[in-house]
């Protein structure tokens, strides 16, 4: 392979996919002997540990799965209210057929909230809750208050955990910048100058770095 494959771009690489490669990078990096390339070798381990550390202590994931608890929660409340108003405008008769059926009306609007995605799954579940709020005898009639009382705490519940979530990523997005921003100037450099160093001295001493780093491009797809 030729050298200048070096220089294919990683800067738009996801965190994820820059982390595995300059870890394949770092292992690449030992096969640099001699103190030509000792501390640039030194430079590049540290920060590329130090990007890798920030990414992995710092996932939102604890936040998105209690997002998604309270989604799997809500969508069990919605089905029983579907399958309630249902129930009571197929089986029932009189002022009781009446609200399941003027509700029924309301929610087929919506059509199958649980199946959409999560953002606007919520938002759906607001307007639904607004939209059945407008019929609070038909609410105490067929004694929805409870499953809507549930649904309603629910959202609040997305909805602090959601701005709890975007405020986290806002405090770590500028941690996780500039521990790339510093791994990746230190990869440049010392990328920079195993080329630079092939012009004077053949590649017989980088040879093996050069095969290992361009086997990580090609295995990251960058």
């Amino acid at each position: 392979m030729r050298t200048l494959f070096l220089r294919k771009k990683i800067g738009r690489a996801t965190n994820k996919t820059f982390d595995e490669f300059m870890l394949r990078v770092v292992k690449a990096s030992e096969t640099l002997k001699g103190e030509a390339f000792k501390k640039l070798t030194s430079d590049f381990k540290a920060s590329a540990k130090r990007f890798n550390e920030v990414r992995v202590a710092t996932p939102s994931t604890k936040f998105t799965d209690s997002i998604h608890e309270i989604s799997q929660e809500a969508d069990k409340i919605f089905r029983k209210i579907k399958l309630a108003i249902d129930f009571y405008a197929e089986c029932c008769e009189g002022d009781v057929q009446t609200c399941g059926e003027e509700l029924r009306q309301e929610l087929s609007v919506f059509g199958n909230i649980a199946a959409t995605g999560i953002t606007k799954k919520f938002a759906d579940y607001r307007s639904l809750i607004a939209k059945i709020r407008n019929y609070p005898q038909s609410i105490t009639l067929l004694n929805l208050e409870k499953w809507i009382t549930a649904l309603e705490t629910l959202l609040e519940g997305f909805r602090e955990k959601n701005l709890k979530r975007d405020d986290f990523r806002s405090s770590v997005k500028g941690l996780r910048y500039s521990a790339r921003q510093q791994a990746q100037k230190n990869y440049i450099a010392l990328r920079d100058y195993v080329e630079a160093y092939t012009v004077v001295n053949g590649k017989k001493d980088v040879e093996d770095f050069i095969g290992f780093v361009n086997e990580a491009l090609i295995w990251c797809n960058i």
